[in-house]
């Protein structure tokens, strides 16, 4: 990079990585008042109706948000408003899904009520990718932080003060409602003020050409996206289905505390990534040594995160959090290998958009779904505890994910031959 380009990318990451980690910062700090507040079965209930949203919100886009930052200048609007439409259509459809659901469910359990919160918090959603990819094309970084520190604060004050006055079955999911609502509400105002948002036309006929045109996020970068998501919540959904709450309370510590900063700080580092790459390859750059730069970064930020884990994971966690909590620091053990790899590989997995390798990369997802498929029907034959199918989850999706990084560089360093013949 040249000298200039050094300091706008740092710059840039800088500003995104700073409001990360005040937003977790924050969560961290009121972590171990948290778990004195709540017990494992209502962080349990936490993990299970958060991991039905994000499922949710990986389709509610059909991914179109996905192609703002690397779509030509003249197809950036319609995607947004593609982007828009798309969700009130998906969170409708939802909508009334749920209310067929509830007519016809005859078991009443406590997320029940819960699920009619998915259809607006997955429009929500849906809205805020759209307007952090619009951000991120106009390198409108410091928007993105101080969103990210707002929905924090909000969130886990919310939750604080419910917890406090005895609301404990409100608490853990309105807090993030309320974060979600809240900021998103104020960040639109701004931008509306500040005439920084492209003008809503989702009834433009236009837009049925330019969502045809980009079909390949719907059609590749939709499906993996999901396998993706299905990768991340198979435990919860495992452990929801074969073992009691607590247990899938004390996984859903586990991933709070590792997979948010892990989370945050690799979804900064991947807004400035993109950016900057989508503008490198466009200018027919050679991309590889910014993948080499943020593997370095990200690795070394990682590991500050795990070796502490993997040192005295159940002490911390008993020492932080309480007694109780001390297995979800050994599930913190187990799982480090996974959270390593996922964190070191997120920045990059948008990197096959930008060079049309998105079947290509299907495959790599279909490939750790096999994985997750092998393991769960081991974990069933065999009866596996806990340990040993959280064990062989962290393995096998460890191995994919390192093999589709060295994927990965050998074809950024194909586009380096292929630029320099």
């Amino acid at each position: 990079m040249a000298a200039t380009e050094h300091k706008t990318y740092y710059r840039n990451l800088g500003t995104l990585i700073t409001g990360s980690v005040i937003a977790q910062l924050i969560s961290v700090a009121l972590a171990p008042l948290f778990s004195r507040l709540y017990t494992p079965e209502d962080f349990g209930h936490l993990a299970t109706f958060m991991s039905l949203l994000t499922g949710l919100s990986v389709i509610v886009c059909l991914r179109y948000d996905a192609a703002i930052v690397p779509a030509p200048a003249h197809h950036a609007n319609q995607l947004f408003n593609i982007s828009v439409r798309t969700a009130l259509i998906t969170s409708g459809i939802t909508l009334l899904t749920i209310s067929l659901f509830y007519c016809f469910s005859i078991e009443r359990t406590f997320l029940l009520p819960w699920l009619w919160l998915l259809p607006l918090m997955m429009l929500l959603n849906g809205l805020g990718k759209a307007v952090i990819a619009w951000l991120n094309r106009h390198i409108l970084f410091s928007l993105i932080a101080q969103n990210n520190i707002l929905k924090s604060v909000v969130t886990n004050c919310i939750i604080l003060i419910a917890g406090l006055i005895g609301y404990q079955k409100f608490g853990l999911i309105g807090g993030y409602f309320m974060g979600l609502i809240i900021s998103l509400s104020l960040l639109l105002l701004k931008l509306h003020r500040e005439q920084k948002l492209p003008f809503v036309k989702i009834f433009d006929r236009k837009l049925n050409s330019i969502a045809k045109s980009h079909s390949d996020f719907p059609k590749y970068n939709l499906p993996q996206a999901f396998i993706d998501m299905l990768l991340i919540n198979s435990p919860v959904y495992f452990l929801t289905y074969s073992f009691n709450t607590a247990i899938v309370g004390w996984y859903g510590l586990t991933a709070r505390i590792l997979q948010a900063p892990f989370n945050l700080i690799g979804y900064a580092m991947e807004q400035v990534f993109i950016q900057k790459a989508a503008e490198w390859y466009h200018a027919k750059q050679n991309i590889q040594p910014l993948l080499v730069n943020v593997l370095k970064r990200s690795s070394a930020i990682a590991a500050i995160i795990v070796i502490p884990i993997i040192w005295a994971g159940p002490d911390i966690f008993a020492w932080a959090f309480g007694s109780q909590w001390r297995t979800s620091g050994f599930y913190a053990q187990l799982l480090t290998p996974y959270f390593f790899f996922d964190f070191i590989r997120t920045p990059m997995t948008r990197i096959p958009s930008i060079i049309t390798k998105q079947k290509q990369w299907y495959l790599w997802s279909l490939a750790g779904f096999a994985v997750l498929i092998i393991t769960i029907i081991l974990s069933v034959i065999l009866k596996f505890s806990t340990v040993y199918f959280l064990t062989f989850f962290s393995i096998g999706q460890s191995a994919v994910y390192l093999s589709s990084l060295i994927w990965l560089f050998y074809q950024t360093g194909k586009l380096k031959n292929k630029y320099h013949s």
